[in-house]
Protein backbone atom coordinates (compact mmCIF):
# COMPACT_ATOMS: atom_id res chain seq x y z
CA UNK A 1 0.00 0.00 0.00
CA UNK A 2 2.57 2.32 0.84
CA UNK A 3 4.65 1.92 -2.14
CA UNK A 4 1.99 2.19 -4.19
CA UNK A 5 0.83 5.38 -2.79
CA UNK A 6 3.80 6.71 -2.29
CA UNK A 7 4.48 6.31 -6.00
CA UNK A 8 1.54 8.17 -6.82
CA UNK A 9 2.45 10.85 -4.86
CA UNK A 10 5.85 11.30 -6.62
CA UNK A 11 3.98 11.75 -9.84
CA UNK A 12 1.86 14.39 -8.47
CA UNK A 13 5.00 16.27 -7.19
CA UNK A 14 6.12 16.92 -10.60
CA UNK A 15 3.23 19.04 -10.99
CA UNK A 16 4.39 22.35 -9.81
CA UNK A 17 0.66 23.49 -9.47
CA UNK A 18 -0.39 20.63 -7.92
CA UNK A 19 2.57 20.25 -5.16
CA UNK A 20 1.39 23.60 -4.26
CA UNK A 21 -1.62 22.42 -2.66
CA UNK A 22 -1.24 22.34 1.16
CA UNK A 23 -3.71 19.74 1.28
CA UNK A 24 -1.85 17.30 -1.29
CA UNK A 25 1.42 18.61 1.15
CA UNK A 26 0.06 17.40 4.18
CA UNK A 27 -0.81 13.92 2.92
CA UNK A 28 3.26 13.41 1.67
CA UNK A 29 3.69 14.37 5.07
CA UNK A 30 1.67 11.74 6.72
CA UNK A 31 2.52 9.22 4.29
CA UNK A 32 6.34 10.06 5.48
CA UNK A 33 5.63 9.82 9.03
CA UNK A 34 3.03 6.87 8.61
CA UNK A 35 5.71 3.78 9.60
CA UNK A 36 6.91 5.70 12.58
CA UNK A 37 3.46 5.96 14.21
CA UNK A 38 2.59 3.52 17.42
CA UNK A 39 6.25 1.90 17.03
CA UNK A 40 8.19 0.75 20.34
CA UNK A 41 11.87 0.97 20.81
CA UNK A 42 14.11 -0.64 19.99
CA UNK A 43 12.89 -1.06 16.50
CA UNK A 44 12.46 -4.24 14.96
CA UNK A 45 14.52 -4.69 11.48
CA UNK A 46 11.30 -5.01 9.77
CA UNK A 47 10.01 -1.85 11.26
CA UNK A 48 13.80 -0.29 10.25
CA UNK A 49 13.37 -1.02 7.24
CA UNK A 50 9.79 0.94 6.63
CA UNK A 51 11.09 3.78 8.29
CA UNK A 52 14.02 3.88 6.12
CA UNK A 53 11.45 4.06 3.13
CA UNK A 54 10.38 7.31 4.06
CA UNK A 55 13.90 7.99 2.96
CA UNK A 56 13.71 6.84 -0.04
CA UNK A 57 10.57 8.85 -0.77
CA UNK A 58 11.85 12.07 0.51
CA UNK A 59 14.70 11.71 -2.08
CA UNK A 60 12.21 11.00 -4.63
CA UNK A 61 10.02 13.93 -3.52
CA UNK A 62 12.32 16.50 -3.60
CA UNK A 63 13.25 19.62 -1.57
CA UNK A 64 10.22 20.67 -1.96
CA UNK A 65 8.93 19.15 0.62
CA UNK A 66 9.18 20.14 4.33
CA UNK A 67 11.66 17.75 5.79
CA UNK A 68 12.02 18.90 9.77
CA UNK A 69 9.25 16.61 11.09
CA UNK A 70 10.98 13.65 9.61
CA UNK A 71 14.26 14.47 10.99
CA UNK A 72 13.01 14.50 14.52
CA UNK A 73 10.98 11.55 13.85
CA UNK A 74 14.36 9.60 12.71
CA UNK A 75 16.28 11.15 15.84
CA UNK A 76 13.16 9.89 18.08
CA UNK A 77 13.49 6.58 16.71
CA UNK A 78 17.54 6.19 17.02
CA UNK A 79 17.67 6.11 13.62
CA UNK A 80 20.26 9.15 13.18
CA UNK A 81 22.42 8.70 10.56
CA UNK A 82 19.17 8.61 8.23
CA UNK A 83 18.18 11.76 10.57
CA UNK A 84 21.10 13.40 8.85
CA UNK A 85 20.70 12.35 5.56
CA UNK A 86 17.05 13.48 5.68
CA UNK A 87 18.61 17.06 7.09
CA UNK A 88 20.60 17.54 3.92
CA UNK A 89 17.34 18.51 1.82
CA UNK A 90 17.32 21.77 3.73
CA UNK A 91 18.73 23.94 1.91
CA UNK A 92 19.46 26.96 3.86
CA UNK A 93 22.09 26.24 5.79
CA UNK A 94 21.32 28.04 8.73
CA UNK A 95 17.96 26.20 9.24
CA UNK A 96 20.06 22.72 8.92
CA UNK A 97 22.24 23.32 11.14
CA UNK A 98 20.07 24.59 14.00
CA UNK A 99 17.45 21.30 13.46
CA UNK A 100 20.42 19.35 13.68
CA UNK A 101 22.09 20.98 16.74
CA UNK A 102 18.27 20.72 18.86
CA UNK A 103 18.15 17.34 17.51
CA UNK A 104 21.95 16.28 18.82
CA UNK A 105 21.66 17.88 21.63
CA UNK A 106 19.47 15.24 23.37
CA UNK A 107 22.26 13.16 22.71
CA UNK A 108 25.26 11.33 24.86
CA UNK A 109 28.97 12.05 23.95
CA UNK A 110 28.99 8.19 23.08
CA UNK A 111 25.95 8.36 21.00
CA UNK A 112 27.67 10.95 18.60
CA UNK A 113 30.86 8.63 18.49
CA UNK A 114 28.38 5.83 17.37
CA UNK A 115 27.14 7.83 14.78
CA UNK A 116 30.02 8.69 13.42
CA UNK A 117 31.37 5.09 13.72
CA UNK A 118 28.18 4.27 11.64
CA UNK A 119 28.37 6.63 9.17
CA UNK A 120 31.92 5.75 8.20
CA UNK A 121 30.61 1.77 8.13
CA UNK A 122 28.43 3.06 5.99
CA UNK A 123 27.88 3.67 2.32
CA UNK A 124 26.56 7.17 1.90
CA UNK A 125 28.41 10.73 1.83
CA UNK A 126 30.50 10.50 4.80
CA UNK A 127 32.10 13.98 4.99
CA UNK A 128 28.77 15.96 4.78
CA UNK A 129 27.07 13.88 7.04
CA UNK A 130 30.35 14.27 9.44
CA UNK A 131 30.06 17.70 8.95
CA UNK A 132 26.93 18.44 10.65
CA UNK A 133 28.21 16.24 13.97
CA UNK A 134 31.09 17.82 13.59
CA UNK A 135 29.84 21.54 13.77
CA UNK A 136 27.74 20.90 16.80
CA UNK A 137 30.56 19.30 18.57
CA UNK A 138 32.42 22.86 17.48
CA UNK A 139 29.78 25.31 18.05
CA UNK A 140 28.69 23.95 21.49
CA UNK A 141 32.95 23.65 22.41
CA UNK A 142 32.76 19.98 22.76
CA UNK A 143 36.09 19.74 21.94
CA UNK A 144 37.26 16.71 23.94
CA UNK A 145 34.28 14.42 23.32
CA UNK A 146 36.16 12.54 20.52
CA UNK A 147 39.09 12.26 22.12
CA UNK A 148 40.71 9.16 21.88
CA UNK A 149 38.25 8.28 18.87
CA UNK A 150 39.45 6.95 15.58
CA UNK A 151 37.15 9.96 14.77
CA UNK A 152 39.39 13.14 16.30
CA UNK A 153 41.98 13.65 13.43
CA UNK A 154 39.21 14.23 11.54
CA UNK A 155 37.89 16.67 13.82
CA UNK A 156 40.81 18.66 13.60
CA UNK A 157 40.75 18.85 10.02
CA UNK A 158 37.36 20.25 9.74
CA UNK A 159 38.41 22.82 12.16
CA UNK A 160 41.53 23.42 10.66
CA UNK A 161 39.60 23.78 7.30
CA UNK A 162 37.25 26.13 8.84
CA UNK A 163 39.21 28.40 10.32
CA UNK A 164 38.13 27.50 13.54
CA UNK A 165 40.78 25.80 15.79
CA UNK A 166 40.71 28.71 18.79
CA UNK A 167 38.18 26.55 20.82
CA UNK A 168 39.94 23.97 20.61
CA UNK A 169 43.29 25.30 20.89
CA UNK A 170 42.63 27.06 24.26
CA UNK A 171 41.21 23.73 25.10
CA UNK A 172 44.91 22.23 24.91
CA UNK A 173 46.38 24.90 26.37
CA UNK A 174 44.29 24.73 29.47
CA UNK A 175 45.46 21.03 30.47
CA UNK A 176 48.82 22.15 29.59
CA UNK A 177 49.73 20.54 26.61
CA UNK A 178 51.61 23.15 25.04
CA UNK A 179 53.64 20.39 22.52
CA UNK A 180 50.24 19.41 20.90
CA UNK A 181 49.27 23.41 20.73
CA UNK A 182 52.55 23.94 19.40
CA UNK A 183 51.10 21.13 16.63
CA UNK A 184 47.85 22.84 15.71
CA UNK A 185 48.78 26.02 15.52
CA UNK A 186 51.89 24.65 12.96
CA UNK A 187 48.99 22.62 11.09
CA UNK A 188 47.11 25.47 10.62
CA UNK A 189 49.33 27.98 9.69
CA UNK A 190 50.09 25.53 6.66
CA UNK A 191 47.15 25.01 5.61
CA UNK A 192 46.30 29.03 5.18
CA UNK A 193 49.23 31.16 5.81
CA UNK A 194 52.13 31.31 3.36
CA UNK A 195 54.22 33.04 6.54
CA UNK A 196 56.96 30.47 7.40
CA UNK A 197 56.44 30.04 11.29
CA UNK A 198 56.90 27.08 13.22
CA UNK A 199 57.63 26.06 16.98
CA UNK A 200 56.88 28.59 19.45
CA UNK A 201 56.81 31.56 17.08
CA UNK A 202 53.82 30.04 15.19
CA UNK A 203 51.92 30.08 18.18
CA UNK A 204 52.71 32.89 20.16
CA UNK A 205 51.82 35.04 16.82
CA UNK A 206 47.95 32.76 16.16
CA UNK A 207 47.61 34.12 19.91
CA UNK A 208 48.58 37.67 19.43
CA UNK A 209 46.84 37.61 16.06
CA UNK A 210 43.17 36.30 17.78
CA UNK A 211 43.48 37.62 21.17
CA UNK A 212 43.32 34.45 22.87
CA UNK A 213 45.78 35.84 25.78
CA UNK A 214 43.29 36.58 28.28
CA UNK A 215 41.89 32.96 27.45
CA UNK A 216 45.38 31.13 28.55
CA UNK A 217 46.00 29.99 31.90
CA UNK A 218 48.38 32.42 33.61
CA UNK A 219 50.33 29.58 34.64
CA UNK A 220 51.60 28.78 31.17
CA UNK A 221 54.39 30.34 29.63
CA UNK A 222 55.14 30.35 25.78
CA UNK A 223 57.77 32.78 24.77
CA UNK A 224 59.86 32.37 21.59
CA UNK A 225 62.98 31.43 23.42
CA UNK A 226 61.42 27.96 24.43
Amino acid sequence: MLPLLGSALVKLSTSARLFSIPSLRSVIQQVLLAPFEDVCLPLSLDQQEECSKSLELLHQLGVGVSVPALVKAFFRVGMCVHALQASLLVLCERERADLVNNSLSELRNEELVAILDTITDGQCPSDELKSLVFYYLSSHHYHTWLLGSVHFSEYVQFLVKGKNIEGLLVKILENHRVKEAVRLVEVYTQYHSSTELFGMEALKEFLDSHNLWELIPSTIEISVSQ
